[in-house]
Parts: structure tokens; sequence; C-alpha cells
């Protein structure tokens, strides 16, 4: 991705990183006037949408699209490609930044977002480094480092593991995804026990449901919404477990029709 001394994505990379809300449209008009000195896009639109107010988005929008239009341009749209770009946009941030606990939250909030993206390990790291359990801060912090270097170079995600093959990847990201999303949900699902509560206080009358009875109530309806938050996570997982394996089979598929093979 270009820099200017920031990071400065191209107008096809804009698109895909506006969609995923890294760029807001009242940053359009800055980066258009940047991609006119760094000589990156030069059309009317982007010309127009440099010198637009920031705080009129319906407008940026349009300019926007004329933009893409004007340039004869398709954003990527594949799982394989908006992922490459948004880490890129992220490790290119972050180099700049050296905010490693903001570049771990936003990978990992983009891979419970988009469970078709090999973003797993940063699921788990984040949530490790959440839940302050595990490794301690500073090799947190080493072990995230770590892997932003690595996915620097190479911005496709699992294809930088070489030795590993796409079955275990993929089950690493399931692990890390199940551990985040169980406990999440069974975290949800505990807040059923002080709406059971006062349920079965209405139902008996206020005043009339006694100490054994409420704690009854609130056992029982705690243990059973975390279970099923418990159970609704590994179902969430698994689900983006299967995504990533078939986004990863047409990538392949992708490849070898573009390389001529299929």
């Amino acid at each position: 991705m270009h820099s200017d001394g920031a990071v400065l994505p191209d107008l096809s990379e804009t698109v895909v990183l506006h969609r995923l809300g890294f760029v807001r449209s009242d940053d359009f008009p800055d980066l258009a006037a940047r991609w006119l000195a760094a000589d990156l896009g030069d059309s009317d639109a982007v010309r127009m949408l440099a010198g637009h107010h920031p705080n009129d988005p319906w407008m940026l929008e349009e300019l926007l699209a004329t933009a893409v239009a004007e340039a004869n341009i398709q954003p990527p749209s594949s799982p394989a490609e908006v992922q490459r770009i948004a880490i890129d946009w992220v490790t290119s941030t972050w180099r700049i930044s050296g905010d490693t606990r903001w570049a771990v939250a936003t990978l990992a909030r983009l891979g419970e977002t988009h469970l078709e993206f090999d973003l797993g390990l940063f699921v788990g790291l984040d949530d490790e480094w959440n839940g302050s359990w595990g490794r301690l801060e500073p090799d947190l912090k080493a072990a995230a480092n770590g892997e932003l270097e690595s996915f620097t170079h190479n911005p496709g995600g699992n294809r930088r593991r070489g030795s590993m093959s796409d079955d275990q990847w993929t089950g690493d990201q399931f692990r890390a995804l199940r551990t985040s999303m169980t406990k999440r949900y069974a975290v949800y699902g505990l807040l059923l026990a002080p709406i059971a509560l006062s349920v079965a206080a209405l139902a008996k009358g206020v005043g009339e449901l006694g100490f054994a009875q409420a704690v009854w109530v609130v056992l029982w309806s705690g243990i059973f919404g975390a279970g099923l938050g418990f159970i609704w996570g590994w179902v969430g997982a698994y689900a983006g477990r299967l995504g990533a394996a078939a986004a990863r089979r047409e990538d392949r598929k992708r490849d070898r029709f573009r390389s001529g093979d299929s």
C-alpha cells in the first residue's frame, strides 16, 4: 500500500476499506487531495472529491462512485483480495503508529465479523489480551508483533505459513474462534438468570417468591443460558471453519485457472 508519510490506499483499495468501515466518507476529500499530489489518480471526479466539503456523505459517496467509473476499475470483492487489502492497511498503519494492541483488536474484530477470513489467530490473541489470562502482556505483545511482521510480508494470511497445511491452519482458526465465541455467548446466556427471576417473581406475585425458589430459578436459568451460549459458540465457530475452508478451495481453483492449469 502506498505511503506519503501516512498510509495512502489507492482508489480501489479505498472502496474496499470503506465497505469494511476502516475509511469514512469524510476521509474522501483528504484522500483525493493526496492522490492528486502523489499522482495516483487525476480525473474530474477526483478533483471534485478533493474540494468537496467532508460533511456531505451522500455527495461524497456519489463522487467516489463516479471516480471509480471514470478510472474504469473494478474494486476487488473476493474474500482473499478483500482480506489482503484489509491486512495490508492494518499492518501498514501499525508500522507507522507502533500500536500493537490496536492492530490486534482491529484484526480480531475483522475476523469475528468476516468468518471467511483467516484471522482466528488474532481473535485468540485479542481474547487472551482482554481476559488477562495466559501470557503476560510483554509476551503477548512480542508474539503479536511477530505475527504482524509476518503478515506485513504476506498479507494473504494463511499462505504465510508455508509449512502448515490448510487443514492445520483451519484447525487453528477454529480453536481460537471457538474459544472467543463460546466464552462470549456463555456470558450472554448468563443474562437469562435475572430475566428468568423477574418472570418467576411476576408469575408468582411480587414478594411471594421465596429465597430458596429464587436461588433455584437463578441457578438453573444461568446454567441453561450459559450452556446454550456455549453450544451456539461452537456452532458459530464451526460455521466459520467451513466458510474459511470453502473460501480457500475457491482461491485454489482461481489460482489454477489463472496459471492455466485448469
